[in-house]
């Protein structure tokens, strides 16, 4: 049995992580889950993850064992703490953060106008934006295999349905976000 270590994924974890210090509000578990997410979605990176949608959005168990291999491998340092929305976690860089950048190198200088992009435009949102952008995106993704095409109107509706703690205004506002910045075309037709 031939076993390889995540090398590209713990780098890409270390290089967010050390990209986002002092500009994320909290770059915890959450976080890190969407904004892996983005990167493979709207930025096109195949980190390697299978997403399904969970409670905060969109998540990947896989993402999770990364992370803490990463961290067993002294790259990050994950940390429990109260924060501003409760309970959480805080990603940290470790003392071997450039020895496992080092390991994924070809990978993430393949892959660095892709990771800048996405700290550029995503780096200052805290998790609960995130997890309503990512929403957005993991919705519209989907209903490009769908016959019906919903319009504007139904897709904030599911949205609320799948996030009830948005108002149709925050729903809106992150569409409107997304398509200013075109970085997705939603295919919610119009109402």
């Amino acid at each position: 049995m031939n076993f390889e270590l995540p090398w590209n994924q713990c780098g890409v974890i270390a290089d967010l992580t050390q990209r986002l210090k002092g500009i994320s509000p909290q770059f915890g578990k959450t976080a890190l889950q969407k904004m892996i997410f983005l990167l493979q979605e709207i930025y096109g990176v195949d980190v390697g993850y299978s997403f399904g949608f969970h409670t905060f959005g969109p998540f990947a168990s896989e993402l999770l064992g990364d992370l803490d291999f990463a961290e067993q491998m002294g790259a990050v340092v994950v940390k429990s703490v109260d924060g501003t929305y409760g309970n959480g976690y805080s990603i940290e860089t470790g003392e071997n953060v450039e020895r496992v950048k080092t390991e994924s190198s070809g990978f993430l200088s393949q892959h660095c106008e892709a990771i800048d992009k996405l700290v550029s435009e995503f780096g200052r949102k805290n998790a609960k934006q995130l997890e309503l952008l990512t929403t957005i995106v993991y919705l519209n993704k989907e209903i490009m295999f769908d016959e019906h095409k919903m319009n504007r109107s139904e897709a904030i509706s599911k949205i609320r349905e799948l996030k009830p703690k948005f108002t149709d205004t925050e729903v809106q506002r992150g569409m409107t976000e997304l398509e200013k910045q075109h970085l997705v075309k939603l295919l919610f037709a119009n109402d």
